[in-house]
């Protein structure tokens, strides 16, 4: 198991018992930043851990270099990409081309009235978003503050990307982490 997997199970079990909906939105919002508040302890406490551990490793250099490309995750956000190309050029002679015929998952705006060089446009404002936050960040992070680094810039964005504005329900639960990860 990748251990993003295991944090995401982690913050859904969390969310699934702090933040039902019949609770008061301002109970839900003080809980969310309780979670948000043990779970940046909790990623600092794994990151000075794993650093401690990996001293204690001989030859760790390869070992940490292994680990940090286990937590970069370049590879969803260029498949998107790549999906969004092929439709491209497969569809290049089509003249009324609009973005629903995108992956929904590319763009987190409204992409049904894009034209074709507005997709254009937006596939690679995604790909440079994504890339900063999946490579750029964590090796940033990892270079400056070492495993906590990374542990936090990784569960946050995690975090982010599950509980973070998406629904009603994470609207007052999420809105902490939303805003650290902004």
């Amino acid at each position: 198991l990748h251990p993003l997997a295991l944090w995401r199970q982690f913050i859904g079990r969390l969310s699934e018992k702090l933040n039902r909906s019949h609770r008061d939105t301002s109970i839900r919002a003080s809980r969310g930043r309780l979670v948000l508040l043990v779970a940046v302890a909790l990623l600092l406490c794994a990151g000075v851990l794993l650093d401690e551990l990996l001293r204690f490793v001989p030859n760790s250099d390869y070992l940490e270099v292994a680990l940090l490309c286990l937590f970069l995750g370049a590879r969803p956000v260029w498949d998107h990409a790549a999906k969004t190309r092929q439709l491209l050029l497969a569809d290049e002679k089509k003249k009324d081309f609009t973005g629903e015929d995108v992956p929904p998952t590319l763009m987190r705006r409204e992409q049904a009235s894009f034209d074709r060089h507005t997709v254009i446009r937006a596939t690679i404002e995604y790909l440079a978003l994504g890339l900063t936050q999946t490579v750029a960040a964590p090796i940033l992070a990892y270079l400056f503050f070492s495993w906590p680094g990374v542990l936090l810039v990784m569960g946050i964005k995690a975090m982010d990307n599950q509980l973070g504005y998406k629904s009603r329900q994470h609207y007052a639960f999420g809105k902490a982490t939303a805003s650290l990860d902004s």
